[in-house]
């Protein structure tokens, strides 16, 4: 079967897309990949678009233009003059210029240009999350783009086949809002990991957290934690670049703090070994915009495949992951003391369970569990 995979995003840094691959690879696919950044897996074919930076200048007119064209709402100028689209669109007109027998198209973004260059290939969406609510906190955002990708979704949906995303909460709001068919739920379960949870020593509790450094996750609510917290705890954070500004301010935060500290990114097929050593994760989500209340990130599924206990605010779908396996903490708001106070009331004995039952969750929740959900999902795709 020759399948197409499409994705603005950086391979390296998007575990969603590579175990995309990882699947079309056991199924003897010949793989062809648009996307950002390479991919060290053996598929047949792939393009990549290297972003570039513009300065002075150059980037305040395009800044401009893309102002003025959203306001107009002339949203297909928007998208068809964006260098990355037009990259991917010489490819597939000019060196792609043929039918395959499934496109997997990952986000919103690239409905247009499959809407245009399907040429009679199956189309199966991966929408990841729900775009048309991404980043509902930020005032730009909803003055420029809310209604760009609402728009947008509801142009060229009708141009899919079969869709997926992360889970039932956004599946829902897909199917209710544009009125499609219930998508597929492809959880981001990562690899399982075939190792045992680390030992956890009386007097020093070892918490980690790893992720993109932006403002709206509030990086800052897991660091004033330990405003709170006793001197058994101590605190790695791997911040994933980001927010520049965000990750300076971070850093200067983190310096008043002596059991906080900021350690390097580590590869993307590395984060579950590495963090095997600690002792619980740390998630303390603020529910700011719609993805962020029902998130179930890649990063919680880390947590359990490196046995980790984990320790989180109250959002509905990573609680009831939590609460199922009986595998970490949930504060009722996300409200760093209100977390903190949990974790000061857990004995080495609490911690030591809760890494067990993640021990036994990662044997169910792992990307393996996931195969049949995806292969289920193309199948749909091409009898459509």
């Amino acid at each position: 079967m020759k399948v197409l995979v499409i994705s603005f995003s950086d391979l390296a840094r998007d575990p969603r897309v590579a175990r995309q691959l990882q699947w079309l690879l056991q199924m003897d696919c010949s793989i062809t990949v648009l996307s950002y950044g390479q991919t060290n897996q053996p598929i047949d074919q792939q393009f990549s678009f290297s972003p570039f930076q513009r300065t002075g200048f150059d980037s305040f007119k395009q800044k401009i233009f893309n102002a003025c064209v959203l306001l107009k709402k002339d949203y297909e100028r928007f998208y068809w003059t964006r260098p990355e689209v037009q990259f991917f669109e010489d490819i597939l007109k000019n060196r792609l210029n043929k039918t395959y027998d499934l496109i997997i198209a990952n986000d919103f973004n690239t409905l247009p240009l499959i809407a245009r260059y399907k040429r009679g290939s199956k189309v199966l969406l991966d929408a990841h999350e729900y775009t048309p609510e991404e980043f509902t906190d930020n005032l730009k955002w909803r003055i420029f783009f809310q209604n760009y990708c609402f728009e947008t979704c509801r142009k060229y949906l009708p141009y899919v086949d079969t869709m997926m995303t992360v889970n039932a909460e956004i599946a829902n709001q897909y199917a209710e809002v544009f009125k499609i068919p219930l998508p597929f739920v492809l959880t981001n379960a990562t690899s399982y990991y075939p190792m045992a949870p680390s030992k956890v020593a009386e007097d020093k509790i070892r918490l980690i957290h790893h992720g993109v450094a932006s403002r709206s996750r509030s990086f800052d609510r897991m660091i004033r934690m330990f405003d709170h917290l006793d001197e058994r705890f101590y605190l790695d954070l791997i911040m994933v670049p980001g927010d520049k500004k965000y990750i300076e301010k971070i850093k200067r935060l983190v310096k008043k703090y002596p059991r906080i500290r900021c350690i390097p990114p580590v590869p993307m097929n590395e984060i579950v070994p590495f963090t095997n050593q600690y002792d619980i994760g740390v998630y303390l989500l603020p529910p700011v915009n719609f993805n962020y209340l029902n998130g179930l990130p890649n990063k919680l599924f880390e947590f359990i495949q490196a046995r980790l206990a984990i320790a989180i605010g109250p959002s509905p779908a990573m609680k009831r992951l939590v609460t199922q396996y009986d595998c970490g903490v949930v504060s009722s708001d996300f409200q760093a003391k209100s977390l903190a106070v949990l974790l000061n009331a857990l004995t080495r004995k609490d911690i030591v369970k809760m890494k067990k039952n993640a021990h036994f969750a990662a044997k169910e929740q792992n990307a393996d569990v996931n195969k049949d959900i995806i292969k289920q999902a193309i199948k749909e795709a091409l009898m459509s």
